[in-house]
């Protein structure tokens, strides 16, 4: 039996139930994905992205809320723009559960233009980032900015070019409110919806709490750049020799994300 409010959408094949996912709806403005399955001899058939898509189809305009601490390669793996106009808050680490009041997550407007340069300057050293050998300002760059409370909190700015979008800055200011997922997904939700088919980025050898983040989220190491921030410091002369855990930093790994795959 089926609670009020609670639609439950199942996946046959051959007659036989493979697979399910409730979804919880106060039959107004909100509903939330609160468990999906799928029998395990059917796994990797698409079966879970089709009971995802069917939910957030019968979800109408609903926001819909999905938070996870499992099967986070599945959701970071699904097609963003399926969540077009839907919020989604998925996965978090075991340390960033949301609290009840999530992260919006909007583009930067004029007036947070001295908010932005401020951000990079205390974050980054100067609004000046090399990636790649190429010089970019990211205070002119599209931005996004992620709010809790009326509180700008969280940064990302990003480069678009030809099929795929460059994610240059990422800025979480508070940690444990999911404010470095939401801003990823959303970046994620502007490539999609722009036609690319990568969304990439670019990291130094040290950064292994951000190789972790990344990886957590679905990126994959596309590219290891041995030496190319030694090439940058030429450039930029205050780069530092030694970075986190006392790394020294000589090297750029490159993640990626094939959109639609």
């Amino acid at each position: 039996m089926t609670a009020p409010g609670v639609t439950t959408i199942v996946a046959e094949a051959n007659g036989s139930l493979v697979g399910f996912a409730c979804l919880q709806s106060d039959g107004e403005i909100q509903a939330h994905l609160s468990l999906i399955a799928v029998d395990a001899a059917h796994r990797r058939r698409g079966i879970g992205q089709s009971l995802v898509a069917d939910a957030l189809a019968r979800a109408g305009g609903q926001r819909v809320d999905l938070v996870t601490d499992s099967a986070e390669g599945f959701y970071a793996a699904l097609p963003h723009r399926r969540f077009a106009g839907y919020r989604i808050y998925a996965p978090f680490d075991q340390d960033e559960r949301p609290d009840r009041d999530q992260p919006l997550v909007r583009p930067s407007a004029g007036l947070d233009q001295d908010w932005v340069n401020d951000v990079l300057i205390q974050r980054w050293g100067a609004p000046t980032i090399i990636s790649r050998g190429h010089v970019h300002d990211a205070s002119t760059l599209p931005a996004l900015v992620a709010e809790v409370d009326g509180k700008r909190l969280g940064l990302a700015t990003y480069d678009t070019g030809g099929e795929q979008v460059q994610l240059v800055t990422l800025d979480a200011l508070v940690q444990s409110q999911g404010i470095g997922t939401a801003l990823l997904f959303a970046v994620r939700e502007q490539a999609a919806s722009l036609g690319c088919r990568r969304l990439w980025l670019v990291t130094t050898n040290d950064n292994i709490d951000a190789i972790r983040f990344y990886q957590r989220r679905g990126m994959r190491i596309a590219a290891l750049h041995r030496g190319a921030v030694d090439e940058a410091r030429r450039l930029e002369p205050t780069i530092p020799e030694v970075g986190d855990y006392a790394i020294p930093v000589h090297d750029e790994i490159e993640l990626e994300l094939l959109l639609g795959e």
